[in-house]
C-alpha cells in the first residue's frame, strides 16, 4: 500500500470516532437535530468515500484531481469536527458564550467550502482528461477567490437556525446590512457552482474521442452539486418558510440531498480516470443518469407522495406507493427520449451517423452503403475500406473481394481502415445496415462457392464422360465394330436364307449397342429415351434381360435431366443383379410427389451391395448428389438388394 493508502485507511476510525461524539451527545438527552443519525452517519460516509477516493488514484498522471478529492474529503471532515465541537460544547456543557456562537456560525457555513471544492474536482478532473485544461483552470481559481471572499461575510453574519436549541443567540458579527451584503453574495456563488457542470457538457463535444465516455462520467457526476442546491433550498422553503415540511423531516431530506454527490463523487471520479471504459455508450449514460438526477428526482417524488397521504389520512400508503410507481413510470419514458438527446448532443459523430441513416433509402446495396455511410460519417476520405468477417472467418470487402485479417478489429464483424477511435460509436449506431451487409456478403459469398462447386462438379463430368468415350471407342466399341463387320462378311459368304435373317439380327443389335454406348459415354442416355421417354426406354431394356424384370409403375416423360439420371441408376441397378447378386427376379417401381422422383429397384439376390466397394455404384452416387438427389442401398429381408433414389423432377 502507498502512504497515502495507509493514511486513508488510518482516517476511518479517526472519522467514526469523531462522529461518534454527537450521536453519543444526542444519546444523553440533548436533541439538537445536527446531533441526529441522519446528519451525521451520512456525512461520515461520505467523508471516508472521498478519502478513500483520492487514495485510489493515481499521483503522477492525477495529481491535481487526488488533491482536490483528499480536500474535499478534509473539508466534510472539519464540517464533522464542527458538529462534534458544538454538540459536546455547547450541547454537553451547556455554554452559551462566544465561542458557542462563533461554533454554530461557522457550523452554519460549513456546509459550502465542501460543495465548492467538490465543483473543483470536477473542473480539474476535466484538465487531467486533456479538455479545454487552461480555461478550466482559470475558472476554478475563480470559483475559489470569490469563496474566499464570500465565506467570511457568512461566517460572521449567518444567524443560528430557527427552531434550534442556539436560536435565540446572536450572530457573531450582529449587522443587518452585512447579512443582507452576504445573502446577495450567495447568489453569484450558486451560479458559480452550476458553471461546472456547464463547462463539462459544453467541452465534451470537443472531447477526443478515446476519452469522451470518460469526460461523459466527469459531466454527470458534475450535476449532482447543482441538483443538491436546489434540493436543499426546496427542503428548506418547505420546511421553515411554507411549514409544509415539519423541521424534522425539512432537515433530514436535506441531509440525504446533500451528502449524496459526496457519496458518488469520489467513484464517479475514479472510474472516469481510471476506469476500463472509453467508448460513449447508452447503458454508461443510463446508469449515470439515474443516479445522479433520478435519486434525487425520487426523493422529492417520496416526498411529495408523503405530503399527500399526510394530507389524506387513511389509505396514504396506497397513495405513497402509486406516486411512487407513477414517478418511475414518467421517469423511464423521459430518461429514454434524455439519454438519446444527450447522445446525439455531446456526440458529433453519433449525430451524424443518426442523420446519415435517416438519409439513407435503402436502395443501394447494404455493404456499399455500409462503406459509404462510414466514410461519410467519419474521413470523408475515399481511400476509407470497411472489411466483413464472414461466418466462416474469412474477411472480404464490400465488394466480395478478399480482404487481409485485421490485428486488431473495430468490431467483431466489422473492421474499418485506416481506424479511427470513433468508428466503433458509428457502427453500433448503424448495427442494422452491418447485420444486412454482413448477410449480403455471406449470401454472395455462398453463391460463388455454389457456383465454384457446380463449375468443378461439371468439369469433372465433362473429363470423366470424355475418358469414358475415348475408352469406349479405343476397346469396346472398336471391337464390336469388328464383330459387325465379320458379321456382315459372313452374311455373305455363308449360304442359307435363316442364316443371313439371323446374321442380321445380329448385325442390327451391334448397331444399336454400339449407338447406346456412344449415348452413355456423352452422358445422354439412349437415343429411345429422348425421343419416347423414360417409360419406352425402360421398357426396351428390361426387356433384353435373360431373367424377370417387373416395372411396376413408371411415369411417360419426365425433365431430362431426371430422366437420365433414373434411366442411368435403373441401369446400373438392374446390371449389378443380373452379373452379381445372382437374383431370379428384379422389380422397378417409380413414382412422383411434390416434384420429387421416388425410384426403387428390388431384388431377390444374395444382397450385400455396397456404395464403398466398387467404382459403379460410387459414381452413380456422385451423379445422383449433383442433381440434388440421394442414393441408398440397403439390404432387404430375408435376402436381396434395395436400391433408393430421390431425384428432383420439377421443371
Amino acid at each position: 500500500m502507498t502512504p497515502r493508502s495507509v493514511v486513508a485507511v488510518c482516517a476511518v476510525p479517526v472519522v467514526a470516532f469523531v462522529a461518534a461524539v454527537p450521536l453519543a451527545v444526542r444519546a444523553s438527552g440533548f436533541d439538537d437535530f445536527g446531533n441526529h443519525p441522519v446528519i451525521v452517519l451520512p456525512m461520515a460516509a461520505a467523508t471516508i468515500t472521498l478519502l478513500l477516493a483520492a487514495a485510489l488514484l493515481p499521483g503522477r498522471t492525477h495529481r491535481g484531481t487526488r488533491t482536490c478529492l483528499g480536500w474535499t474529503g478534509t473539508a466534510l471532515f472539519v464540517y464533522l469536527t464542527l458538529t462534534a465541537a458544538l454538540a459536546w460544547y455547547g450541547g454537553e456543557r451547556g455554554a452559551r458564550d462566544k465561542l458557542t456562537e462563533l461554533l454554530v456560525a461557522a457550523q452554519g457555513v460549513a456546509w459550502a467550502p465542501p460543495i465548492t471544492l467538490l465543483t473543483l474536482t470536477f473542473l480539474v478532473a476535466l484538465s487531467d482528461l486533456g479538455v479545454n485544461g487552461r480555461a478550466i483552470r482559470r475558472l476554478g481559481r475563480g470559483i475559489v477567490a470569490y469563496s474566499v471572499i464570500v465565506l467570511p461575510f457568512a461566517l460572521l453574519t449567518t444567524p443560528p437556525p430557527p427552531d434550534s436549541p442556539y436560536a435565540q443567540l446572536p450572530p457573531v458579527w450582529d449587522a443587518p446590512v452585512l447579512a443582507a451584503v452576504a445573502s446577495l453574495l450567495f447568489v453569484p456563488w450558486m451560479l458559480a457552482i452550476f458553471l461546472g457542470p456547464a463547462v463539462a457538457w459544453r467541452a465534451l463535444p470537443e472531447a477526443p474521442a478515446e476519452v469522451r465516455g470518460r469526460v461523459l462520467a466527469v459531466a454527470l457526476a458534475a450535476m449532482t452539486p447543482p441538483v443538491t442546491i436546489v434540493f436543499c433550498l426546496a427542503a428548506t422553503l418547505l420546511a421553515y418558510v411554507a411549514g409544509v415540511l415539519s423541521v424534522e423531516v425539512g432537515a433530514g431530506s436535506l441531509s440525504v440531498a446533500y451528502h449524496l454527490p459526496f457519496v458518488l463523487a469520489g467513484p464517479a471520479v475514479v472510474y472516469a480516470l481510471r476506469g476500463p471504459g472509453d467508448t460513449l455508450s447508452a447503458r454508461h449514460v443510463t446508469s449515470a443518469l439515474t443516479v445522479t438526477v433520478g435519486t434525487p428526482l425520487l426523493i422529492v417524488a417520496v416526498t411529495l407522495a408523503w405530503l399527500l397521504a399526510a394530507q389524506a389520512g387513511a389509505g396514504g400508503a396506497a397513495l405513497v406507493v402509486l406516486g411512487t410507481l407513477a414517478f418511475g413510470a414518467v421517469f423511464g419514458v423521459a430518461r429514454r427520449r434524455l439519454i438519446r438527446g444527450l447522445l446525439l448532443r455531446v456526440d458529433p459523430v453519433r449525430a451524424r451517423a443518426v442523420a446519415r441513416l435517416a438519409a439513407s433509402d435503402g436502395a443501394a446495396s447494404p455493404a456499399l452503403e455500409l462503406e459509404r455511410f462510414v466514410r461519410a460519417v467519419l474521413t470523408e476520405e475515399p481511400e476509407t475500406t470497411v472489411s466483413v468477417r464472414l461466418p466462416r472467418g474469412e474477411w472480404v470487402y464490400a465488394d466480395s473481394s478478399a480482404a487481409p485479417p485485421p490485428d486488431e478489429p473495430t468490431t467483431p464483424t466489422v473492421h474499418v481502415e485506416p481506424t479511427s477511435a470513433d468508428a466503433a460509436t458509428a457502427l453500433h449506431e448503424a448495427r442494422g445496415l452491418v447485420d444486412r451487409a454482413v448477410l449480403e456478403l455471406t449470401v454472395r459469398d455462398q453463391e460463388a462457392s455454389l457456383r465454384a462447386a457446380a463449375a468443378r462438379t461439371q468439369g469433372a463430368a465433362a473429363t470423366e464422360r470424355k475418358r469414358l468415350e475415348r475408352d469406349l471407342h479405343d476397346g469396346v466399341q472398336g471391337r464390336l465394330l469388328a464383330l459387325a463387320l465379320d458379321l456382315r462378311v459372313a452374311q455373305r459368304t455363308l449360304p442359307g436364307g435363316e442364316a443371313h435373317l439371323v446374321i442380321a439380327d445380329a448385325v442390327d443389335a451391334l448397331s444399336k449397342a454400339i449407338d447406346e454406348l456412344r449415348a452413355l459415354s456423352q452422358g445422354t442416355g439412349s437415343d429411345l429415351l429422348s425421343r419416347r421417354g423414360l417409360r419406352a426406354a425402360l421398357t426396351e431394356f428390361t426387356g433384353q434381360m435373360p431373367l424377370p424384370v417387373n416395372l411396376v409403375q413408371a411415369p411417360y416423360r419426365l425433365v431430362p435431366a431426371a430422366e437420365s439420371v433414373i434411366y442411368l441408376a435403373v441401369c446400373e441397378a438392374v446390371t449389378n443383379a443380373v452379373k452379381h447378386a445372382r437374383a431370379t427376379r428384379v422389380d422397378i417401381d417409380i413414382t412422383t410427389e411434390d416434384d420429387v422422383a421416388l425410384v426403387t429397384v428390388s431384388d431377390d439376390g444374395v444382397g450385400g451391395a455396397d456404395l464403398r466397394a466398387g467404382t459403379g455404384l460410387q459414381g452413380l452416387s456422385e451423379r445422383v448428389a449433383a442433381a440434388g438427389g440421394r442414393l441408398v442401398v440397403s439390404d432387404r429381408t430375408p435376402h436381396g438388394t434395395l436400391l433408393e433414389v430421390t431425384v428432383p423432377c420439377g421443371s
